[in-house]
């Protein structure tokens, strides 16, 4: 298995290490965010695919989901596409997390974890 899919489904597990989520401001199914606090991403879909980007130099998500048409070319980044690892699992993987990063982005992971707190099993 890829160390890329071990990684992504690392960050599905921790996923409340996830943190500043940006939209980019030219495509809002493109996310920029945190993990641990220290190492940049982003994440989009495309086509077919979801490619997740990895950002060495730490730039901050803000910055980049303000960068023109992802002009990434003064930015150092590594390209990871579940096209291209081509087993199911990176698809279902990065599927997975671009899911929990959308859901984070809107706020709508809070709603849902307050919703289950208030299902009662009896």
């Amino acid at each position: 298995m890829s160390k890329i899919v071990i990684a992504a489904n690392a960050m599905i597990a921790n996923a409340e290490k996830i943190s500043t989520v940006i939209p980019s401001n030219e495509n809002k199914e493109f996310f920029y965010f945190l993990y641990g606090k220290k190492y940049t991403w982003g994440i989009y879909k495309d086509g077919g695919a979801i490619v997740l980007l990895y950002f060495p130099n730490n730039e901050s998500p803000d910055y980049l989901a303000a960068l023109a048409s992802y002009d990434f070319s003064d930015v150092s980044v590594m390209r990871y596409s579940s096209l291209s690892i081509g087993s199911q699992e990176a698809e279902e993987t990065f599927r997975d997390l671009y899911t929990i990063i959308q859901e984070k982005a809107f706020g709508i992971d809070k709603v849902l974890d307050e919703i289950i707190g208030d299902f009662d099993i009896c």
